[in-house]
């Protein structure tokens, strides 16, 4: 939904216009942008996405991980999703550490045509591998997390990674990519509307992982006997799923 409400507003510049219209659709002004090579909407503006977002940089010794650490390498942040729950063994946690914390944004900067980014669910470490990002201003966390997750964005990055077995990318490559600044804070009012969804998704993500625990907890004792499920509980739940019991 995020995403879709962002195409609509940012790339067919169809955000609503002062009467509540589309722009585009209902006859709003363009120009041509020499920068982009394409028609913007007029008082729009091109900036780099470094004045959207920087880079946040907090080294972590092996030493000092306590065993409660979330540990979020590379493997672990997946393809093409808002936010994540999973974590590594904190114990493999043993080089190029880094600090990162809740709604920061995750870059992988290994193989971008993986399109690994993700908001942050919760505070933890991660590898030098991962570009840690945090929006200048935090009410445009939405949008700046929609720059990067951007299709043309990761295209743009693989392009402009070096090496050829794993490509890089830099965040000196990718902060002067150009970037749409809208008029009118249209990129707050678009962060705003989409912050309950952000929340919504976090606050999913860090329930799955409890019930995730709880359930590897549980599994082993149901299966060596040392618990058991309620018979009338495990009964109406079956009724529920249409499971037939022979008693």
């Amino acid at each position: 939904m995020a995403k879709q409400i962002y195409d609509y507003w940012f790339i067919q510049f169809d955000f609503p216009n002062d009467e509540g219209k589309p722009y585009k659709s209902s006859g709003g002004k363009m120009v041509w942008n020499d920068k982009l090579k394409r028609e913007i909407p007029v008082g729009w503006e091109v900036c780099n996405l470094s004045s959207y977002l920087c880079t946040y940089t907090e080294r972590v010794s092996a030493q000092t991980v306590n065993t409660d650490t979330k540990y979020a390498p590379i493997e672990v942040i997946p393809r093409r999703r808002m936010s994540f729950n999973e974590c590594a063994p904190v114990e493999n946690a043993l080089s190029g550490l880094c600090a990162f914390h809740k709604k920061n944004i995750l870059l992988s900067n290994r193989r971008v045509y993986f399109h690994k980014v993700c908001i942050a669910a919760f505070d933890g470490i991660t590898r030098d591998t991962v570009i840690i990002l945090k929006p200048k201003n935090k009410d445009l966390l939405g949008y700046s997390y929609q720059l990067v997750n951007d299709d043309v964005f990761i295209e743009y990055a693989t392009r402009n990674s070096y090496g050829s077995e794993q490509p890089v990318l830099s965040w000196e490559s990718a902060k002067t990519y150009k970037v749409l600044r809208p008029c009118n804070q249209l990129d707050v009012k678009y962060s705003k509307a989409i912050d309950a969804i952000i929340d919504c998704v976090i606050k999913n993500e860090l329930e799955i992982a409890a019930l995730t625990k709880q359930r590897d907890e549980l599994l082993p004792l149901l299966m060596n006997g040392q618990v058991s499920v309620n018979y009338h509980l495990s009964y109406n739940f079956g009724r529920s799923l249409n499971i037939s019991y022979l008693c």
